[in-house]
């Protein structure tokens, strides 16, 4: 190991001929500025290469970005202008609409996005929904066939880490302009609506139906087989058990009209308070 710092009384100047033998010789008119350039990069280590896979019999448009590390699998359709994150698995027959973006670590699988979706990361969408017929103690379980699609419209968003169960007897689908915050389940067979807002940790059981414009609070369950016509608001942690027909405000659980619910808060409160 040589060191030229060590030896005392030695410039730059006076090394400017200079070279090591069998090395490469890279001269510069002043090093410092040279190396804070944009002409340093190749300096560095090379840029890394796309490891990301696509199929040969995938369409991707050649205006789309595909992140490293992802797979885009055979019958997989990408939109013009369509970005897909790093770490991504978009599976076989998926439609990715024009300018939609997938962030990173998203897996899609037998679903159509439309125009304009984003998908934060970590989002999950098409695997199979939960669905067993009991059986006996021997053969325990059996799962029901899982085998439709999940349908989103344009400009849905969902947040991180939601997840999308397809379909078992009709399409999962998800109307346009719906809005999705974080950690939101949707079960099979779900349809909601246009312009719905469904809040974090909120989750909607198999076969429910959804109005459009409903906006849903935080922690909100939803049973299955339930309507929700248009326009309903849903107050934070309710529980829906049964159909809601009318449009207005709802809390609780089970949920109800909203004053019916304020009602019911107050009397418990004063009975508590009657009885300490």
């Amino acid at each position: 190991f040589f060191c030229f710092g060590c030896m005392p009384g030695l410039r730059s100047s006076n090394l400017a001929g200079w070279r090591p033998q069998r090395s490469p010789r890279l001269q510069l008119a002043g090093p410092k500025t040279s190396f804070c350039s944009d002409n340093s990069q190749s300096l560095g280590p090379p840029a890394p290469q796309n490891l990301s896979f696509i199929h040969p019999l995938a369409s991707v448009h050649p205006s789309a970005e595909i992140g490293l590390f992802s797979t885009i699998h055979e019958g997989v359709v990408v939109g013009e202008g369509a970005r897909i994150g790093t770490s991504c698995c978009i599976g076989p027959d998926v439609q990715v609409g024009a300018r939609s973006r997938i962030e990173g670590n998203v897996s899609i699988s037998h679903c159509s996005l439309g125009e304009g979706v984003i998908l934060w990361s970590g989002v999950r969408i098409g695997q199979d929904g939960f669905g067993f017929e009991v059986g006996n103690d021997i053969d325990g379980p059996k799962r029901k066939p899982q085998t439709l699609r999940v349908v989103l419209a344009d400009f849905v968003e969902l947040g991180a880490n939601s997840t999308v169960d397809r379909g078992s007897w009709r399409d999962t689908q998800i109307g346009a302009h719906t809005k999705i915050d974080n950690q939101v389940h949707i079960a099979h067979n779900v349809v909601i609506g246009h312009s719905c807002f469904i809040a974090a940790q909120a989750g909607i059981a198999g076969s429910s139906s959804i109005g459009n414009r409903v906006q849903i609070g935080g922690q909100v369950g939803i049973a299955q087989h339930v309507r929700i016509v248009d326009e309903c608001l849903i107050a934070g942690k309710s529980g829906v058990i049964s159909d809601l027909d009318t449009p207005g405000a709802y809390g609780g659980s089970p949920a109800v009209p909203i004053r019916q619910w304020h009602r019911q808060s107050i009397f418990l409160r004063r009975l508590k308070a009657r009885h300490l």
